[in-house]
């Protein structure tokens, strides 16, 4: 993320380089840090919508999902038009196993940016799961074409194809995967 990315507006320069830092040590398994840095922000900027969102990651993270599903609402009280907080509130419900919350959440998220993959794909999977082929189809058809190089999109529009007995369809996603990951 840059100076210029939108989630970081009314940030100074270095609350932006706190919550990459903060990012980075999510990524790293430092969950100490992370939340001191996350902290940091969220002291002069209390609802700021990137560093809720990468609270409620961190809490994900380190197994409180409940207080990322809160922490997360309340991000979205204040954000309503937020399809990233939306996502992350998809997989906090999802990693508590409330799927039909967490198909909701995902399907707020595709509903307000339609040009992010990963929602469309965790819409597709959790449809996929239940059973839904026709609509798990239509949500991972949107994750393929949006990241044609996300494998797991590939694969498993092929198997919701396979489902639905469109076997040539579904040949050529798999066809697709193995040109990703030839293995």
């Amino acid at each position: 993320m840059t100076a210029t990315n939108p989630r970081m507006a009314g940030l100074a320069p270095d609350e932006i380089e706190c919550l990459h830092a903060a990012a980075r040590a999510i990524r790293d398994r430092v969950p100490a840090q992370a939340e001191r840095l996350i902290a940091t922000v969220l002291s002069s900027h209390p609802r700021h919508a990137e560093a809720l969102r990468l609270l409620a990651i961190l809490q994900l993270h380190t197994q409180r999902a409940p207080q990322a599903i809160a922490t997360l609402r309340q991000a979205i009280e204040w954000h309503a038009g937020d399809a990233l907080l939306q996502a992350e509130l998809g997989n906090a419900h999802s990693a508590r196993g409330e799927r039909a919350d967490a198909i909701a959440a995902w399907r707020r998220s595709v509903e307000l940016d339609p040009s992010q993959a990963v929602p469309w794909f965790n819409l597709g999977r959790a449809l996929q799961s239940d059973g839904d082929s026709l609509a798990a189809v239509d949500a991972l058809e949107h994750a393929w074409a949006l990241a044609p190089d996300l494998l797991p999109a590939a694969i498993l529009l092929g198997d919701a194809l396979a489902h639905l007995g469109r076997f040539e369809e579904a040949t050529a996603r798999y066809r697709d995967a193995l040109r990703l990951h030839p293995a």
